[in-house]
């Protein structure tokens, strides 16, 4: 296949999580984030809570779909098979511990495209994950976070929009877009692409947009939107919360099709129907005719 492939996912977070004990409520959370901004660490009482690896604090069914669709990348032929895949929602031992070497080990210290320890090596397939979160902002998927409580559907527009400038979300969603990558998968609803302003796709990267057909404005120029619905939900036999985790799980788990000497050329990254059919058919059922 000549150089590693790269792929990027850019996921939300979920109201479920694995701790259901205290957690930072929006006013600590504010304090947290102050404390950051003037190099105080951003405690704001979070210090005597337990820290959890991103993406195992979630645990909301599209994200645990997500993830195994990632353990399945990551463990097929040609990937970098590194530690720190996510495994079994909650397997990763004691909260608190990265289950990964070269993890961040402090909350905020990536957020940086790259800087996650996650898996990928020279030679090998790689894939970075990072969360769009309403509590910690842009976070890579190995960093040590602390559970909270936060939503930006609650929030009304402007306040919104406020609360992702002080987490930093467009500057750190601008600094993913600018990593080089082969195919950045991007699971955001209305309020999440709001808030993290995707920028113009200006590299020629394929980067597809999973969302409701009512976010086109919220696309940007240059991305493929994968319009999603409850006849899709039915297709894929999945809930509608749930079927972006399973569209993606569908398509990491397809060995063969990340095999494939052509995978950086297939017409399902750049057109909506044959993505879908990628998704139901499998690298298998691709046509002759596949290849943009």
């Amino acid at each position: 296949m000549g150089s590693p492939l790269n792929l990027s996912i850019i996921a939300p977070c979920t109201g479920r999580k694995a701790w259901s004990g205290p957690s930072l409520d929006r006013a600590q959370l504010e304090q947290f984030h102050a404390g950051r901004g003037r190099g105080t660490g951003g405690s704001g009482g979070s210090g005597e809570l337990p820290r959890f690896p991103a993406t195992e604090l979630y645990t909301g069914l599209g994200h645990v779909l997500l993830r195994r669709g990632i353990d399945a990348f990551r463990a097929g032929p040609g990937s970098s098979g590194a530690p720190g895949s996510s495994g079994a929602p909650g397997s990763s031992g004691a909260p608190g511990s990265s289950g990964a070497p070269g993890s961040s080990g402090a909350p905020g210290s990536s957020g940086a495209p790259g800087s996650s320890g996650a898996p990928g090596s020279s030679g090998a397939a790689e894939l970075t994950l990072h969360i769009v979160s309403a509590g910690m902002g842009v976070v890579a998927e190995r960093e040590l976070i602390p559970p909270y409580e936060a939503t930006f559907t609650t929030l009304g527009g402007r306040a919104r929009l406020a609360w992702a400038q002080t987490l930093g979300i467009p500057e750190k969603i601008a600094a993913v877009f600018a990593q080089p990558a082969d195919l950045r998968l991007v699971l955001l609803g209305r309020e999440y692409l709001e808030v993290s302003a995707l920028p113009p796709i200006t590299d020629g990267t394929p980067t597809i947009v999973l969302a409701a057909p009512s976010v086109a404005d919220l696309v940007p120029a240059g991305a493929l939107h994968v319009p999603l619905g409850q006849a899709h939900a039915r297709r894929f036999h999945a809930t509608l919360i749930a079927l972006k985790g399973e569209l993606v799980r569908r398509l990491l788990s397809d060995a063969a099709l990340w095999r494939r000497p052509d995978v950086r050329e297939l017409l399902a990254w750049r057109d909506a129907q044959a993505f879908l059919e990628l998704c139901e058919k499998g690298s298998a059922g691709l046509s002759a005719g596949a290849r943009r």
